[in-house]
């Protein structure tokens, strides 16, 4: 039996053992692609989990608010709620005289700009805290104003905040009272509540403003920023 001659063909061998330059381009963009996919999932994630994190804190807090807020109507104390009478605060109109000494205590930089925004402010009617906070931003301001400035305060001078403002069994707010309640949970969430006393155990505060936030701190540090250093 003769066999025939098959045609034979040269065969390239120069990529043998190697993934070729476009297998290895597709290979780099679907893993840049894979990546950026899991970075887009682990950050959708981490939002969540925040989300998650501040619903219950918020959610943690307002019940808190509720129970200090009957506890100081029936005369139990505010546990750990710092509770502070507005009416003991001087008023944005007081502030506005404040001498740049004092404001710079409060770390402000710059005290004539604050000066002229607290006289806009009394002259344009109530000022809400976060306005107030937002004011100037040193941190000693943003921390400490509002536990001395309030749009109800009548105080004739301005009274530094003793530490860790609770109040102790045997004090009661007075009917239609205003008074700043201020819960925080240990990683900062912080509801913070300006209320008037209603006098009926089934609410008793009415919200006037709420702010809800990340604390940067207070209580001592706005106390000592305005001891008066000893002498001798």
């Amino acid at each position: 039996m003769r066999f025939r001659p098959v045609a034979s063909f040269p065969v390239d061998n120069s990529t043998d053992g190697y993934a070729s330059v476009a297998a290895i381009a597709v290979s780099l963009s679907l893993a840049v692609v894979a990546t950026a996919l899991m970075a887009r999932s682990i950050g959708t994630l981490r939002a969540a989990r925040a989300d998650f994190e501040r619903t219950r804190a918020e959610y943690q807090l307002a019940g808190v608010q509720q129970r200090a807020a009957l506890a100081l109507m029936m005369g139990s104390g505010s546990g750990s709620v710092i509770a502070e009478r507005e009416a003991a605060k001087i008023s944005v109109a007081t502030a506005a005289d404040l001498d740049s000494g004092t404001l710079s205590r409060f770390g402000v930089k710059n005290p004539e700009r604050l000066t002229a925004w607290l006289r806009d402010a009394a002259a344009a009617g109530p000022t809400p805290p976060a306005d107030l906070v937002a004011a100037d931003q040193a941190a000693g301001w943003r921390a400490c104003a509002p536990a001395m400035i309030s749009a109800f305060g009548r105080a004739a001078s301005l009274n530094p905040p003793q530490d860790g403002s609770r109040i102790e069994t045997g004090v009661k707010p007075g009917l239609g009272e205003v008074w700043r309640l201020r819960a925080s949970t240990p990683k900062g969430w912080t509801d913070e509540r300006i209320v008037r006393f209603t006098g009926v155990s089934q609410r008793p505060a009415s919200v006037i403003w709420r702010r809800f936030y990340r604390s940067v701190g207070e209580g001592k540090s706005c106390a000592a920023i305005f001891v008066q250093p000893k002498h001798g």
